[in-house]
């Protein structure tokens, strides 16, 4: 290859870089627009995607400091969220490796997935406890466990080595033209860019905020200041969805393949087991944390473990499942109930807001969102009475979603 089209591919692989980039900050952008990292950075965004682009190309990107508060819905925790620029970048690995990534997860992974999800989950979940019940017919049992402080454990030079294994394997794959992907200059781009992120201690340099003084009342063993040395990844970014499924995906295929267990699923760091031998279920428990233990450092939380027999009603993922009907959780109906009275406070002045009422919407749909999966249609009309959304939207058939109106849309 001449000197003249060795520069001639750089320039053609740094606009291709730039232009995944653009692709990825519009993604990045979507419910962030009005961060302040977001609006300083859109500022001139095609000088600051061509800076990111020549940084990543030569190999001199470095992560800035990112913002840590603690947030108290549903539960106290820490989050750590990445600067906008660096969030650019996270969509930019995941639109890559995330389709490889969802070949390989089982069915039953639940978590940050497109078309699955929280409702999905607890429908998996009815579905494998009426297989394995004959349908209510018999007795069955099942053990739910819980791996203790999950993301604060998770050891990055491990999930390093299981991201480049998937990089491998994506490597010997081919494009559309029969290239092999792992000659491309994106797929080099990628592995140099998958070091930075999962390597990088996320408290290096973080910038402390607790307005309210929760810090001090959140246990240690969730906060990522105390965990072990290279472990922890931060609650609050994308890639950190990705990556914590790919980090349990080995244990998930063990169970599977090893185990045999028939009737599993997993979301995050719970996860489920039916079957209609209890005995057999309870060896279960010894044999999953040793291999959590030894090859991903991970320990059960066995004062979270639970065996249930499906008749007594089983507690998953905020919703309660009873023989042929289902419930919210009390907590969570609490929650929603706090929503709906903040809501309520909103004034009428402050729903000529655009912005105001796509929140609203978004609120509210997300509460009917997990109420459609019980039967919970008086609940429903008894949470909404005098919700000032039906100003400026309406309630579909059913009650089952709220759309906004015509007339709100113009205002």
């Amino acid at each position: 290859m001449t000197h003249h089209n060795h520069v001639e591919n750089n320039r053609q692989s740094l606009r291709q870089l730039v232009g995944d980039l653009r692709s990825a900050y519009r993604s990045a952008r979507r419910h962030k627009a009005n961060t302040t990292s977001c609006i300083k950075c859109s500022m001139d965004i095609e000088d600051e995607l061509y800076e990111l682009a020549c940084a990543i190309f030569n190999g001199s990107y470095a992560m800035r400091p990112s913002l840590c508060f603690i947030v108290s819905n549903p539960v106290l925790r820490e989050v750590i969220a990445a600067d906008f620029r660096d969030r650019i970048v996270h969509h930019y690995l995941y639109d890559y490796l995330n389709p490889w990534l969802e070949r390989e997860l089982i069915e039953d992974c639940y978590s940050c997935r497109d078309g699955k999800g929280t409702g999905y989950g607890v429908d998996r979940l009815e579905h494998h406890i009426r297989s394995c019940s004959q349908n209510y017919t018999r007795e069955c049992w099942v053990l739910q466990l819980d791996i203790s402080g999950y993301f604060m454990s998770i050891n990055r030079r491990k999930l390093y080595l299981m991201a480049m294994d998937l990089m491998s394997r994506i490597g010997r794959k081919r494009d559309k033209r029969g290239h092999l992907l792992r000659h491309l200059p994106k797929h080099h781009i990628v592995e140099q860019l998958l070091a930075t992120v999962i390597l990088y201690d996320p408290m290096a340099n973080c910038n402390l905020c607790d307005p309210r003084n929760l810090r001090a009342q959140v246990p240690e063993s969730k906060l990522l200041a105390f965990s072990a040395p290279d472990c922890g990844m931060p609650i609050g970014n994308l890639t950190s969805q990705m990556f914590s499924n790919l980090y349990l995906n080995g244990f998930c295929q063990w169970v599977k393949r090893q185990l045999k267990v028939r009737h599993f699923g997993n979301y995050v760091d719970d996860s489920f087991y039916v079957s209609c031998n209890k005995n057999w279920l309870l060896s279960l428990v010894p044999r999953i944390d040793s291999y959590l233990q030894s090859h991903l450092g991970l320990h059960l939380n066995l004062a979270k473990t639970k065996l249930t027999e499906v008749r007594q009603g089983v507690t998953f993922l905020g919703i309660h499942i009873k023989p042929h009907r289902r419930y919210v959780k009390r907590r969570t109906l609490q929650r929603m109930r706090q929503q709906v009275r903040a809501m309520e406070a909103v004034s009428p002045e402050s729903l000529a807001s655009k912005e105001t009422r796509q929140r609203l919407l978004a609120s509210a749909n997300s509460m009917l969102g997990i109420l459609n999966h019980t039967r919970s249609f008086r609940l429903r009309k008894a949470l909404f009475p005098c919700y000032p959304m039906y100003r400026i939207a309406y309630a579909s058939r059913g009650m089952r979603k709220f759309v906004e109106t015509e007339c709100a849309q113009t205002t």
